[in-house]
Order: C-alpha cells, then sequence, then structure tokens
C-alpha cells in the first residue's frame, strides 16, 4: 500500500494465491497456530485481526479458541472473500482502514495481525490506533515482515510491493520504540527468519512467481525477516 491505498498487484497476488492458500503470510497456517498460541486466548473473548485478507486466519482463531473475531481489511475483495468463506457466527468482517478504525475505544479484549504493516506507511498511526481499540491489560500479537541489516537490496518486486516506493519495512528496534511509545509492553520478541526460510523452501513448487522468489531470495539474505510478537498494552 501506497499511503494506504492498497496497490493493485498485490490484490492480484492475493487472490490468485487463494488456490494454493488463503493464508498468504510465511508458513501459513503453522504460523498462524504458532502466533496464536502465544497468546492469552479465553473462550469468549472479542478479539481483533487486522489486516483480515481472506479471512482463514479469523476462522481458524475462532475454531481452536471458541472466541469471536472481528477482521477489518481495507481491500473490498478480500472482505467479500472472506464472507463468503465465514460459515461460523464466531467470525465478521469489516471493510475499513486499520488506521482509523470504526471501533469504540477500549472494545477488544486482544488484538492479532499477520504481514501487515510492511504495506503502511503510517506505523505509529497504525499501533496507536490498535492500542486504542484495545482494553488496558490486553495483548497485541503480530507476525511481520520487518527490516534486515541488508534492507537496502531488497529485490523487487515482492508480494507486497511492486517497488521500493510502495514497500515500507521498518527495522525492530524502530518498531520497539514505536510499540513502547503507544503503550505496549514487548512481553515476548522471536526472529523466525529460519522457519520462513524453511517454509517458503518447502513450497517453492506452489510459488513461482517472481515476488515469492524475490522474498525467499530476500529472506536468505537478511534483507528482511519475518519477526513475532507478543505485546500487552499498559
Amino acid at each position: 500500500m501506497k499511503d494506504s491505498v492498497v496497490q493493485d498487484h498485490y490484490i492480484h497476488n492475493i487472490l490468485t494465491r487463494r488456490r494454493v492458500t488463503d493464508e498468504l503470510h510465511i508458513g501459513a497456517r503453522v504460523a498462524t497456530e504458532y502466533l496464536l498460541a502465544a497468546m492469552d486466548l479465553k473462550p469468549g473473548m472479542k478479539v481483533l485481526d487486522v489486516g483480515s485478507g481472506l479471512g482463514a486466519a479469523a476462522r481458524l482463531a475462532a475454531s481452536l479458541y471458541n472466541i469471536h473475531v472481528t477482521g477489518i481489511d481495507l481491500v473490498p475483495e478480500f472482505c467479500e472473500e472472506a464472507r463468503r468463506n465465514a460459515d461460523d457466527g464466531r467470525v465478521e468482517f469489516i471493510c475499513g482502514s486499520a488506521l482509523d478504525m470504526d471501533f469504540e475505544s477500549g472494545m477488544f479484549d486482544a488484538a492479532f495481525m499477520l504481514h501487515v504493516n510492511m504495506n503502511i506507511r503510517e506505523k505509529k498511526s497504525l499501533i496507536n490506533e490498535i492500542a486504542r481499540v484495545i482494553k488496558k491489560n490486553s495483548q497485541f500479537g503480530f507476525y511481520e515482515i520487518l527490516a534486515g541489516e541488508h534492507v537496502a537490496a531488497m529485490a523487487y518486486p515482492c508480494p507486497w510491493a511492486a517497488n521500493r516506493e510502495d514497500s515500507f519495512l521498518i527495522a525492530p528496534v524502530d518498531l520497539d520504540n514505536l510499540l513502547a511509545e503507544a503503550g505496549f509492553a514487548t512481553e515476548k520478541k522471536e526472529g523466525r527468519r529460519d522457519f520462513g526460510i524453511a517454509a517458503m523452501e518447502r513450497r517453492q513448487a506452489d510459488y513461482p512467481e517472481q515476488p515469492f522468489v524475490n522474498l525467499l531470495e530476500n529472506v536468505r539474505e537478511n534483507r528482511c525477516a519475518p519477526w513475532q510478537y507478543i505485546c500487552r498494552k499498559i
């Protein structure tokens, strides 16, 4: 997304890959389960899925933990697809911007996010808005692609950006500062680069397109890498 407007190639990549999986983030369902298991999710919670895409993570979370999940995504095509696949009354999908959510403050018991931040320039606004809509002492867990040591050498296109100008990668140390400023304490922080490489290598035959080839190369060369954080609003 450039200035939070989704690029056409990004929508195309997601919708065409749904033939293989509706969880496009690195590691797909395995990574989703790993993130959710690290959070303190309890039956009956109201949880927000930020950038819910085609809805697979929200459906999985609702099924595994008996929680109500509200997904929000900026792309109408994604929301329509997510609603078509929603066969569980514990999930709902809203089309809107994560930078200005039409939710009451403190509405949710927790929030999670998977591979969203690299699309958004206004990261401070994103994190502050998530902090606003979850309750005090609630968790925010995310699994995101962050900048690596050699980010300046990133190869494009990637699944989220056709070129460097449309990619908004942030280094972990800078993200740490934004989280702290928004009132989050980081409870767990884990680099998942090795997991990411292994997951992509196993699925190379399913993802022959250049954006995915470049992504594997970028992670191998430490230009970017997936990270998992579990934070708590204090």
